[in-house]
């Protein structure tokens, strides 16, 4: 599953790469793909992602794997980025891991933010390394210390959390949104009793 912002312009885009380098996605051939449009953090966009195709079942599912890019740079955005990671990522007993990319030509400021945020709700960030592209010898080169900012810059790291972690960020969403937001409290609650039993 692709998303992207739900423009539709985006999407036919994505829906066009797929196709080109995967070929059209059909459940026989056993190569199913989906695009569709997401808005972090919002309840029925989440729903959406939980229950939509390629599943054939008719249950919520988590996803084992969140390839995540270009994502950190709007720091407001953060807070919404993690509920939609937590609703949707397998915890890490299960296998669920997020790898992140992030251009760094604005600095770092913005990744340390969102790995500071995250470290804060629970989850383990491994920073991998930051790398350019070498375009001499066709290879993405692996920076050290005091080379990390400037163009072309992409910072690469992992995110991960535990199933302990997860409930304690759906209850802690779940009283500060109990007011303001009765479809995302529900989803959240329901996110937790998920996970409750399925011990």
């Amino acid at each position: 599953m692709s998303t992207d912002f739900g423009s539709q312009g985006i999407l036919q885009a994505l829906e066009e790469n797929l196709e080109t380098n995967l070929g059209p996605s059909s459940s026989t051939s056993g190569l199913s793909w989906s695009v569709l449009g997401h808005e972090w953090g919002t309840a029925a966009s989440i729903e959406t992602m939980l229950l939509s195709p390629p599943s054939t079942s008719t249950s919520p599912r988590r996803f084992s794997t969140l390839l995540l890019s270009d994502l950190l740079y709007y720091t407001a955005g953060h807070s919404s980025l993690l509920t939609s990671i937590f609703a949707l990522l397998s915890p890490s007993e299960e296998g669920g891991l997020a790898h992140f990319t992030a251009g760094l030509h604005g600095g770092r400021g913005a990744v340390d933010r969102f790995v500071e945020l995250a470290r804060g709700r629970g989850c383990a960030v491994e920073e991998k390394e930051v790398v350019v592209w070498d375009s001499g010898n066709e290879v993405w080169k692996v920076l050290g210390k005091g080379e990390e900012e400037g163009e072309g810059r992409v910072w690469r790291g992992v995110l991960r959390f535990g199933r302990r972690e997860l409930e304690a960020f759906c209850e802690g969403e779940l009283r500060e949104r109990e007011y303001r937001d009765a479809s995302f409290s529900s989803l959240l609650f329901f996110l937790s009793s998920l996970f409750r039993s399925s011990r």
